[in-house]
């Protein structure tokens, strides 16, 4: 009963963590953005190399860039704007 009990307390605390990352950090899947394409991927092994052209990404999508062992992600924004981060 003792382990029914420990079992029940620990499934109960991971939902709670779960819940904090979905609810306080913002972190999980939000709907509105599901059809923004697929997340791309690419490799880079020159500084100044055109990684995407504006065109290219839809809005609210996504692309990773691997430069010099760095992961840079590179967005496009409502306004048009090609941003990285």
């Amino acid at each position: 009963m003792a382990v029914e009990t420990a079992g029940a307390l620990l499934i109960g605390y991971g939902g709670m963590l779960g819940g904090k990352l979905v609810v306080k950090n913002m972190i999980g899947v939000d709907s509105k953005f599901a059809a923004g394409g697929r997340w791309s991927e690419i490799t880079v092994d020159a500084s100044g190399a055109v990684v995407a052209s504006k065109d290219e990404l839809l809005v609210d999508q996504m692309k990773l860039v691997r430069l010099h062992g760095k992961r840079i992600v590179v967005a496009r924004a409502e306004s048009g704007g090609v941003r990285s981060g």
